[in-house]
């Protein structure tokens, strides 16, 4: 029978030390992720590094889509394209630049697994669902090994900043620059930082009472602020039209809802559908973006897809359910070794969301809010494996979690049952001891 808390650490002699256990993850991170690398390149279709090329030639954030020069964009995120634009400065756009970024991009894989113990310490001062979780991140394939994209490196970002203890303005600061890396990120930093408000954390700024906690809030939201002004303020006078961070909500929503769209972004690439309605794929669309700019284009995008939502419902409908069911048990279209992890680690969570909620543990009103959150945007838009990439390490901890209360317990059922078996030579003694008790 499980107990009704989580099950005390006991030290072993054989135990690693915490350096030593932060490195072994270190190195099985890393190494998973260039095992399971099969090949990439830099050229069309990656808007970041497009962008990223621009900027260290022109000193100009623009040109998404290598198809045709559509101007200044704002339809990624800057931090990313600018930590590119970074390494192309310094190396070129070369063989060396490829390395670089290939092995940086390896060693977030192994930070990322390395950090999931101490993150597992601070959301349920247990280490042990930490170290389940890199388990599954080491031996299943996860993860998509993606240079080209920020995701490995916004899941790190918001595994750092749920091991913040340092105040509200270094809390601000961090939340502004992850909003920059990827502005998704307010649906887990603001979960964070009220949950921890709630739960009464011991920062220097923030400490028990309704007064302490906003000016908590107030500090924070206004330092994030300051870091995000200068991005809105380019973006204000590039555009002459405000929005958070990025503005390509329209283009996204009409490629996934319209006549010809499948529910995942790796179909509608093999059905040629990119080359058909997207600027990186059709001449035709680039030369219209670059006409009417960028925000005009995408407010057009997004009345045409509402309206094509309005009129075709149930179809609409189809395609959102498709893309939730994918969302959380993805097909094997991307490999089925990834897919029957994502599936079990899924499952596994389930079971230890269940088990918080049974056991009253705070953390599943972090947990919860943000997995019904998250998603939305994305349930509305192509399906596609490395959305979730972000917020699995908190589907991999909390299977970590229901493995750490379950497998001890059916270890120790197996244990009892063999020992009290007729034939067992301990069967007499246990008989014995149960008769004396009565």
């Amino acid at each position: 029978m499980l107990r009704a808390g989580m099950p005390d650490a006991r030290p072993n002699s054989w135990c690693l030390s915490t350096r030593q256990t932060f490195w072994l993850l270190f190195l099985g991170g890393a190494l998973r992720a260039l095992w399971q690398f099969q090949s990439g390149h830099f050229g069309p279709g990656y808007e970041m590094v497009a962008v990223a090329r621009t900027l260290a030639a022109t000193g100009q954030f623009a040109n998404p889509f290598q198809i045709y020069p559509t101007g200044p964009t704002a339809i990624v995120p800057p931090l990313y394209p600018a930590f590119l634009a970074l390494l192309i400065h310094i190396f070129g756009f070369s063989r060396l630049f490829v390395l670089v970024i290939y092995g940086t991009t390896a060693a977030v894989h192994g930070l990322h697994a390395a950090l999931l113990p101490p993150v597992s310490k601070v959301l349920f001062h247990d280490r042990r669902p930490g170290l389940w979780a890199a388990a599954l991140m080491i031996v299943f394939p996860l993860y998509d090994f993606l240079p080209q994209f920020e995701t490995s490196s916004f899941a790190v970002g918001l595994l750092l900043f749920c091991m913040l203890d340092r105040g509200a303005v270094v809390t601000g600061l961090a939340a502004g620059l992850l909003a920059l890396l990827n502005p998704a990120s307010v649906f887990v930093t603001i979960p964070w930082t009220l949950y921890r408000l709630r739960r009464g954390a011991r920062t220097h700024a923030c400490s028990a009472g309704t007064l302490a906690g906003a000016r908590f809030l107030l500090i924070s939201a206004a330092t994030a602020a300051v870091v995000l002004l200068p991005w809105t303020i380019r973006n204000y006078r590039q555009f002459h039209s405000l929005f958070f961070v990025r503005n390509n909500f329209g283009l996204e929503l009409r490629l996934a809802n319209n006549d010809l769209a499948y529910p995942t972004f790796r179909r509608n690439m093999s059905a040629d559908r990119y080359e058909v309605l997207h600027p990186g794929g059709s001449l035709a669309e680039a030369r219209r973006m670059s006409g009417l700019g960028e925000p005009e284009y995408n407010r057009q995008q997004l009345h045409t897809a509402i309206d094509w939502i309005r009129n075709h419902p149930r179809r609409f409908l189809s395609l959102t359910i498709a893309r939730v069911r994918m969302f959380w048990f993805p097909d094997p279209e991307d490999g089925p070794a990834r897919s029957a992890g994502i599936v079990l680690a899924t499952l596994l969570s389930a079971g230890g969301l269940w088990l918080m909620v049974r056991r009253r543990q705070p953390i599943a009103f972090f947990l919860a809010p943000v997995w019904l959150v998250f998603p939305l945007l994305y349930y509305v838009n192509q399906a596609d494996p490395h959305y979730r990439t972000p917020i699995l390490w908190m589907t991999t901890l909390t299977a970590g979690y229901f493995l750490t209360a379950t497998v001890p317990a059916i270890s120790r059922a197996m244990v009892h049952f063999r020992s009290t078996r007729a034939d067992s030579p301990l069967a007499p003694a246990i008989r014995d001891r149960q008769r004396s008790s009565l």
